[in-house]
């Protein structure tokens, strides 16, 4: 993945999320955009776009959605071809052994516990934008799953 012009994409009900994120985006002149989804479906419907609309480089998903959570979500999209190498990093709040496992098992990068500060919220993206996903692809391993700040 080249580190310049990156698009990243975030699924999260909630909309002070969604100011916090694009908030700490706008620090990193990497980042080009910010896409966020506050429903699984609108995500998935975009994804299927049929290539008309912009992939992300990096999709950040959390857990505690409703209706289609972010668990559902990333199974549906690991199931897609065209978004196996996608790099997607859970971003919730449970620190439940079982929802790591879940995620791990079924396809997510990395796991991430939501911040409350906006200083690690930084220091998270200075981490994810660090990783060079290319050579990480596959490597994964559960003890190196978790991205603590």
């Amino acid at each position: 993945m080249k580190k310049q012009n990156l698009a990243i994409a975030l699924l999260d009900d909630d909309h002070e999320e969604h100011l916090l994120f694009k908030e700490v985006a706008d620090d990193f002149s990497e980042i080009k955009s910010v896409l966020s989804f506050a429903k699984g479906k609108e995500m998935l419907d975009y994804l299927g776009g049929n290539g008309k609309n912009v992939v992300p480089d990096i999709l950040f998903l959390d857990l505690n959605m409703p209706i289609l959570s972010g668990l559902d979500c990333l199974i549906e999209i690991r199931k897609k071809e065209e978004y196996k190498n996608l790099p997607i990093i859970i971003y919730s709040t449970s620190s439940s052994e079982k929802d790591k496992e879940a995620t791990y098992k079924n396809g997510a990068n990395l796991y991430v516990n939501k911040p409350i500060e906006f200083s690690d919220m930084k220091k998270i993206f200075m981490e994810v934008l660090k990783i060079n996903w290319k050579e990480r692809s596959g490597a994964f391993n559960f003890q190196n799953f978790f991205l603590s700040v």
